[in-house]
């Protein structure tokens, strides 16, 4: 991949993701339910924050699995690295590193089918997993938003089908994992 299109900024990348954002997180609600499908969609999955900006060509959003999990279980995320940007859907599922200390065999199965899926381990401090995919074709369609929807869609999908976040889908979030809700 050559260098970065000029014309791209960190700017121009958090508006492409406020762009695919609510799409993104409503196509995950969709893809949680083939795990619960008697829950609400809004209960599933929710926001994780603001898009947030690291850098040059570093842009990001979470999403919380379940919605109420204060922490975030999916990112779509845009890095650069020796001077080319990637775009890629980051799975953190909750628990993982105790899941994996204690070799839970589910964690572990889950773990292989994404990576049989194309997925890499993160080198982070909590377990976690990455789609990459070249942002150069993306940045320079006439239609960035349906271009990168085109590649986080089937991360999630992959996602869902491997389970590994079935566990954060129907096991009880513990009290200080959960959102305060607001009052009304």
């Amino acid at each position: 991949m050559g260098p970065l299109p000029g014309r791209t900024r960190g700017s121009d990348l958090k508006h492409l993701f406020e762009q695919v954002h609510d799409e993104t997180l409503a196509y995950v609600q969709q893809e949680l339910k083939h795990y619960r499908s008697g829950v609400k969609p809004t209960d599933l999955a929710g926001p994780a924050g603001r898009i947030g900006e690291g850098g040059t060509y570093e842009v990001r959003f979470g999403i919380s699995v379940p919605a109420a999990y204060v922490g975030q279980s999916l990112q779509v995320a845009c890095w650069p690295e020796d001077g080319a940007a990637y775009f890629g859907l980051v799975v953190i599922p909750r628990d993982g590193e105790n899941l994996l200390d204690q070799s839970n065999s589910k964690l572990r199965r889950h773990v292989d089918a994404l990576v049989d899926a194309g997925f890499v381990p993160n080198s982070g401090t909590e377990p976690s997993w990455y789609s990459r995919h070249e942002a150069e074709a993306v940045l320079a369609s006439d239609d960035a938003p349906t271009a990168l929807l085109n590649l986080v869609k089937p991360d999630v999908t992959t996602v869902v089908n491997s389970g590994i976040l079935r566990y954060d889908v129907t096991e009880p979030l513990p009290r200080p994992l959960r959102r305060k809700k607001l009052k009304t």
